[in-house]
């Protein structure tokens, strides 16, 4: 690839990232362009970063109707997840732990007032149309016909649909013909994933090195790193405990850091696309009332051009294939058809798949998005059109914006 110094470069190309990132028409042939005998397809795909990467599950023993061992959910990701509903059957059993399996053939209009509920699991992981499906069941009253004010149960299926693209590192793995089927039965196989929730470039580094053995010829690693530490060094310096130019230069210190972890997978002969961290400061949490959105844009590009541009630079395109989402929310480059800066998921709405709610001081209420689905939305909030899943975290549209972005990167450098 060719060399450019960063100083050299046109400031609103070294912020985007432009041209370290998309490899220019010159340099095409460098960057991995050029006569090739066949279209670059991985023969497996692995998965490092924070939760912007991760696919996680959630498993309780209220998912048991029958009792015991507890059930899991596959699949959630920390954006939207996909979930699908099925018919809903009324009946007039009123045992909370059974379905309505002789159903009432009810038409016309029904008023059902829920009286107490849980949720149940038929089946997380055998074949079938069950996987990965929870069954509501609802004990209350119908106002109807002839069942005025009777007993009345309700069941319905919720079926989370975890093969669906809600985050990047889905989008290119499907791309591909690979599936993450370890977090998410209902996919194919081919791509493993070690993204973890609050990962910094450290714990990033640890994921690296402790499968290491996984890597090699043909594995294509898809990355996104750097979140959380512009947020710990963002809070540091809003709690006036660190500078802004001390801040700065923490970032500076942790993206040589992360750079270390790319150039070590590049070494053994696997191939990275390397998406950048989304600028915050154009996130709902710079939107909130007492937050400093300059700050947040100026420490995310710091971090970002410090990682792709002074570090990996001078990095064989060939081996390594970027994304930076900057100019999705850069307010002269951006759709105007899309909603920024505001988040789609309504979290006072936000349940567990068991149904529990999640309370301030519960391990999940800082990511209540991971359980943030189609009827957890805010008033009119579309995913077609939101940005931004939570304060900091995308959608699925920024999701499908990269990874499109880095599935055609990784076709034409590869």
């Amino acid at each position: 690839m060719f060399r450019f110094a960063a100083s050299s470069m046109p400031v609103t190309l070294r912020r985007w990232g432009l041209v370290a990132m998309a490899c220019s028409a010159v340099a095409l042939s460098g960057c991995g362009g050029g006569d090739r005998a066949k279209e670059y397809v991985p023969d497996r795909v692995v998965t490092f970063g924070d939760e912007n990467s991760a696919i996680e599950s959630y498993s309780s023993v209220a998912l048991n109707a029958s009792g015991g061992s507890a059930k899991t959910v596959y699949g959630l990701t920390y954006s939207v997840n996909s979930v699908g509903f099925g018919d809903a059957a009324f009946c007039t059993d009123q045992t909370a732990t059974t379905l309505c399996a002789d159903a009432d053939k009810l038409t016309g209009s029904i008023t059902f007032t829920k009286l107490s509920g849980n949720a149940y699991l038929l089946d997380a992981v055998n074949t079938g149309d069950t996987r990965n499906v929870v069954t509501l069941i609802d004990l209350g009253t119908a106002d109807y016909a002839t069942f005025d004010d009777a007993p009345m149960k309700l069941t319905i299926n919720k079926l989370f649909l975890c093969y669906n693209n809600t985050i990047w590192v889905q989008v290119v793995a499907h791309n591909f013909g690979k599936g993450y089927e370890a977090q998410c039965p209902l996919d194919r196989g081919g791509a493993e994933n070690y993204a973890a929730y609050g990962a910094k470039v450290q714990q990033i580094n640890d994921q690296i090195a402790a499968n290491r053995g996984r890597l090699g010829k043909g594995v294509l690693v898809t990355l996104m790193a750097g979140q959380n530490d512009i947020l710990e060094v963002y809070a540091a310096v809003r709690a006036t405990t660190l500078s802004e130019a001390s801040a700065i230069a923490e970032l500076k210190l942790r993206a040589a850091t992360m750079a270390r972890g790319v150039r070590d997978i590049i070494s053994t002969g696997a191939k990275v696309a390397l998406a950048l961290t989304p600028d915050l400061g154009e996130s709902p949490k710079a939107a909130t009332g007492g937050e400093d959105a300059a700050l947040l844009r100026r420490l995310t590009m710091a971090f970002n051009d410090a990682l792709y541009i002074t570090e990996l630079g001078n990095t064989s395109g060939r081996s390594l294939a970027g994304v930076n989402p900057e100019p999705y929310t850069n307010t002269l480059t951006r759709s105007a058809s899309y909603v920024y800066r505001t988040a789609v998921c309504d979290p006072a709405s936000a349940i567990r798949p068991d149904g529990s709610t999640i309370g301030g001081g519960d391990a999940d209420a800082g990511a209540k998005v991971k359980y943030c689905n189609g009827s957890t939305l805010v008033s009119g909030g579309n995913t077609s059109t939101y940005m931004w899943a939570d304060d900091v975290h995308f959608a699925p549209l920024g999701h499908s914006l990269i990874g499109a972005a880095a599935a055609t990167r990784i076709t034409n450098q590869f």
